[in-house]
């Protein structure tokens, strides 16, 4: 018996017992989707309205009491990069980068990304909730709109996170991931730290946006994986496996970089 058929009768007998080894991996990020969507639903119920969570206050001193000189660059470096036309270029140019190479699921990868983007807003209306007061009369000087969660920390988290999976798609060099890796995950921070220090947003705000960005890109990533697995089975008779799933799980497997044309 040849190994296809022995390694297709193993998958049928486990059919019933286990999945798929690619869809536990993807079973993780459905599961961290679903507990990032629930910390969301939950923050944003004590943050919903008028209230603050408990820690607003205190965190947004403790960051204002070490904005200096040199923490107002990065203050500004991560409120700029959060901005919702930064954000729509750079999804724009990778976007088109990847269809130049044919990289056809990573680029549908960043057009899911550019879709749930817009989600912020309608997300804001259910959780009703204001941004801090700048002035004698309640309200904000520094932007305008509701707070929880807030856009800038949501795009930082969605593109940035979109960004590493494109990465780790079309490199395999520790070093190459590594980097994108510590540069992305300063740009999220820096964005968080801007968005509390400009008095844009509550912290509660910033971590509603990150817990909204990182359920929103599981989800599209779960779906392109799902795609890719239908779009190989009607082409060969065999399951797919698009990685993004596995490289939100384990970003740092050293498993080869697998086609997606």
């Amino acid at each position: 018996m040849s190994y296809q058929l022995m390694a297709r009768e193993r998958r049928v007998r486990m059919k019933h017992f286990s999945p798929h080894p690619d869809c536990w991996r993807r079973s993780h990020v459905t599961a961290g989707a679903v507990v990032g969507l629930a910390l969301l639903a939950v923050l944003g119920a004590v943050a919903a309205g008028p209230g603050t969570v408990w820690w607003d206050e205190s965190v947004q001193r403790a960051l204002l009491a070490i904005d200096g000189s040199g923490w107002h660059a990065v203050a500004t470096t991560g409120n700029w990069v959060g901005e919702t036309p930064v954000s729509y270029g750079i999804l724009a140019g990778t976007g088109l980068f990847l269809l130049v190479r044919h990289r056809f699921l990573e680029a549908a990868l960043i057009g899911g990304v550019t879709l749930v983007r817009s989600l912020n807003w309608p997300i804001k209306w259910v959780f009703d909730s204001p941004r801090p007061a700048t002035n004698d009369l309640g309200t904000n000087d520094i932007a305008s709109g509701l707070g929880y969660p807030s856009g800038h920390a949501m795009s930082s988290m969605l593109v940035g996170g979109a960004l590493l999976i494109v990465v780790f798609r079309l490199s395999r060099s520790r070093r190459v991931r590594t980097v994108a890796v510590v540069i992305v995950t300063s740009l999220i921070l820096a964005t968080g730290f801007g968005r509390v220090v400009s008095q844009a947003h509550w912290p509660s705000d910033v971590a509603g946006g990150w817990l909204t960005g990182g359920a929103l890109l599981g989800i599209v990533a779960i779906a392109m994986s799902v795609i890719d697995q239908r779009r190989l089975r009607d082409r060969t008779g065999e399951p797919g496996d698009f990685p993004a799933a596995t490289l939100l799980a384990n970003p740092f497997s050293s498993r080869a970089v697998r086609r997606s044309r």
